[in-house]
């Protein structure tokens, strides 16, 4: 009986055996039908990719030490210029986009034109109720807006002598990425808050302020006091999450100036006692204020006593400002116009502008 058992058991055992290898088998068939590049290509096309990209780091590495062919770099818009490879601006591009800038905030698109007109609804459409066999009354149409948003080009001019570039113990492309993230992403957000729109994005805070928000306008609440809450205290935030339609509410955010920020941290509210000001608790989290995150930037205006500022906002800058931008940046030599250094001009194509005012909500620190 257990010799009858113990050959059930190799039976079945090498049944298994049969069995899982048909299925491996299987599985490797449905792998190589369903993927779009065989296993043994796949690996040698990731190669290849690795290869290409190293070459365009080579040949950026030669070009600003001034040796090497450039032959695998793309020309730029610019004469001499050429355009930095992919991974290289988007390492720039990363740091650009740091949990600070105002970038994150707002909608972005890339572009490969020089412009784009955004089409924005100034209201809906008419809608009603009607019953099945009833006959249809004709609704109102929705008015629509053209807003045009321009590119501008935001460039970067960071400079370093010639003996240090010929020192092999340098990462020059670790360099030019810290010295172009670092100075453009200042000039990006102060450009998106409080640029002109001439030569440059227009920010939020050069369009003229209501207490009733309006085409052209946005809504603004006083603190009634010039450069402080004065009496209303805290009263004045509140209005502001009040003013701002339920639609914006569940992405909106406050952006304060360092100096407005000092002052917020000493309200407390009135029904509670317990300050206002929430301060995160674990790193990457934002601060809270009455439940919304704040985003602190220095390029919003300083809250000074005595004087009226627009130091706070509040809204979803994501329905509210449209950030473009060309998914290209270039690089220019220039080892002449400011010897003995060796300058790179380092430019982008950027926009941006108001799509809804409707969205945003500013504090006037004013009487």
């Amino acid at each position: 009986m257990n010799k009858m058992m113990e050959q059930e058991l190799s039976r079945l055992e090498e049944g298994f055996d049969t069995f899982q290898k048909n299925q491996n088998a299987r599985l490797s068939t449905l792998e190589m039908k369903l993927g779009t590049i065989p296993k043994e290509k796949n690996q040698a096309t990731k190669a290849e990719t690795i290869a290409r990209v190293d070459g365009h780091r080579k040949a950026l590495e030669d070009f600003m030490r001034g040796r090497g062919d450039v032959k695998s770099l793309n020309t730029g818009e610019v004469p001499g210029s050429y355009l930095l490879p992919e991974v290289v601006q988007e390492r720039i591009e990363k740091k650009l986009g740091a949990e600070s800038s105002f970038k994150n905030l707002a909608r972005h698109m890339m572009i490969s034109s020089g412009s784009v007109d955004v089409i924005v609804d100034k209201d809906l459409p008419g809608v009603g109720w009607i019953a099945e066999a009833a006959d249809r009354a004709e609704t109102e149409t929705g008015s629509l807006s053209k807003i045009k948003i321009e590119l501008h080009e935001l460039y970067a001019k960071p400079k370093i002598t010639q003996k240090i570039l010929d020192d092999a113990a340098i990462n020059v492309e670790d360099w030019i990425v810290d010295k172009v993230s670092e100075k453009m992403r200042v000039i990006e957000d102060q450009s998106f808050l409080v640029g002109d729109g001439r030569g440059k994005p227009r920010g939020f805070l050069t369009y003229k302020t209501d207490r009733a928000v309006d085409n052209q306008c946005l809504q603004h609440i006083t603190t009634g006091a010039d450069g402080s809450f004065g009496d209303k205290g805290a009263d004045s935030l509140f209005e502001m999450v009040e003013a701002l339609k339920t639609e914006y509410l569940h992405n909106a955010c406050w952006i304060l100036s360092r100096s407005a920020l000092t002052a917020i941290r000493k309200l407390k509210d009135p029904a509670t006692g317990s300050y206002l000001w929430q301060p995160s608790l674990a790193q990457g989290s934002p601060s809270m204020l009455l439940g919304y995150p704040v985003h602190i930037s220095d390029a919003m205006p300083a809250l000074k006593d005595g004087s009226p500022s627009a130091s706070v906002a509040f809204g979803d800058f994501s329905e509210g400002y449209q950030v473009i931008e060309r998914p290209s940046m270039s690089i220019l030599r220039d080892p002449y116009s400011s010897k003995p250094y060796v300058e790179f001009y380092v430019s982008k194509r950027v926009g941006g502008d108001v799509i809804n005012f409707d969205a945003i909500k500013i504090l006037k620190f004013a009487a």
